[in-house]
């Protein structure tokens, strides 16, 4: 008679599959925080380097760079890099997700004649 040796193995193939499982859910809901976080800082940098080049053009008060920084100092990111040309302003942010850092840049003002 024909014995199989597979007894109690369905318990180890729970705990494998609960497992494998946990691990994509975890690392699906780390790379959607990052995608947030990017896209929120993105939104940021695009509004300091708008104000800035405002603020260059003369519709704004103020100095271009330190208008960023506000921007970047109100959502708690990191301003890597101001710079201005003309009427033209060009502003990196940091930002950070967990373990993740990366940069998100923009330019703004007017277009080319």
């Amino acid at each position: 008679m024909f014995r199989s040796n597979d007894r109690g193995s369905s318990g180890l193939m729970l705990i494998a599959i609960v497992s494998v499982t946990m691990l994509a859910g975890l690392i699906v809901l780390s790379a959607a925080r990052i995608v947030v976080s990017v896209t929120r800082a993105q939104a940021v940098v695009d509004q300091a380097a708008r104000d800035a080049a405002d603020t260059l053009s003369g519709r704004l008060p103020g100095y271009a760079c330190e208008r960023a920084q506000r921007h970047a100092d109100n959502v708690q990111l990191e301003l890597v890099s101001c710079g201005v040309s003309d009427l033209h302003a060009r502003v990196t942010l940091r930002v950070t997700a967990g373990n993740w850092t990366g940069l998100v840049r923009a330019h703004a003002g007017p277009p080319p004649d």
